[in-house]
């Protein structure tokens, strides 16, 4: 809020806002972001708007409602996939989000770091995520690091990293 009033026309101030308020802060919050015009991001395509609001009204039984919106914004362009990643996983469509993250590791600037968001903790759960994991490289980054990633605590091998992000949560 403090930045948005330093700047108020800066592109990239009211995503990072409602980024903060979808993921970690609170839903009828950013929900309040999106109706008010002057509080969206610039750049929102009516499909990323319509996809943004589904998944901030998921209620137990239209997830899957919300999981095709935000597929259908991230598959037209409108909704960045990273962000695509996000809610997918937050709303328990793995394949679909498993699949999205996976057309992101075949660009050439991709960047992992998504994988490793909060919301991102099912796909780190599941067995299929050591394998995107190796599509991003990272096996070979913390090989040569010497240095598993804080979600694999005591690991020496890709195996015992595995084991680690598909254990239970405590």
């Amino acid at each position: 809020e403090q930045a948005l009033a330093r700047w108020p026309t800066h592109p990239g101030l009211r995503a990072a806002r409602l980024h903060l308020a979808g993921f970690y802060g609170d839903p009828a919050a950013a929900r309040a972001l999106l109706a008010t015009p002057a509080d969206l991001p610039g750049d929102l395509a009516p499909e990323a708007l319509a996809a943004w609001r589904a998944f901030l009204a998921v209620r137990p039984g239209n997830d899957a409602q919300a999981a095709r919106a935000v597929a259908h914004a991230a598959d037209g362009g409108a909704l960045d996939r990273q962000t695509a990643v996000l809610m997918l996983a937050q709303l328990h469509d793995l394949d679909d989000a498993f699949s999205e993250a996976e057309r992101i590791a075949g660009q050439p600037d991709r960047d992992p770091k998504f994988l490793f968001e909060p919301a991102t903790a099912p796909l780190r759960r599941d067995p299929r995520f050591m394998e995107l994991a190796t599509r991003f490289d990272l096996p070979a980054y913390w090989r040569g690091a010497g240095r598993w990633p804080d979600a694999c605590p005591g690991a020496r091998t890709e195996h015992d990293c595995a084991a680690a992000l598909a254990a239970p949560a405590r």
